[in-house]
């Protein structure tokens, strides 16, 4: 059976792609540093990937060609976030208000990439 389903409002970090300092054609976690596991779920849209950290578990979503300078990446809420998000969601029905996650920005500096 098929739930209503709710409108929640987060806000989400985003910046320009960080590109690894050894590699201009990868793209490096902004918490963390090491670089992205990069999948392309639809070959529709190549310049839309999800990027997996490998080594603190971060997901972001990009939308870059990769051998394009310029594009952003937004950091994805981790499932606790989202889980906490839901939980303060009004009914269904209700206007939404906007659900801030807990603060997870990047490194000093890392915003403005």
């Amino acid at each position: 059976m098929a739930s209503m389903s709710q409108t929640l409002a987060l806000i989400l970090p985003v910046t320009g792609v960080s590109h690894c300092p050894e590699n201009s054609e990868w793209v490096c976690c902004l918490h963390c540093g090491a670089h992205l596991g990069l999948s392309q779920p639809s070959t529709q849209e190549p310049e839309r990937m999800i990027g997996t950290c490998r080594k603190c578990g971060r997901w972001y979503l990009l939308d870059w060609h990769p051998h394009a300078s310029e594009g952003c990446m937004i950091l994805l809420p981790d499932h606790a976030s989202l889980l906490k998000a839901f939980a303060e969601c009004p009914p269904a029905g209700e206007s939404p208000a906007e659900s801030p996650l807990p603060s997870d920005n990047p490194p000093d500096g890392a915003e403005g990439r």
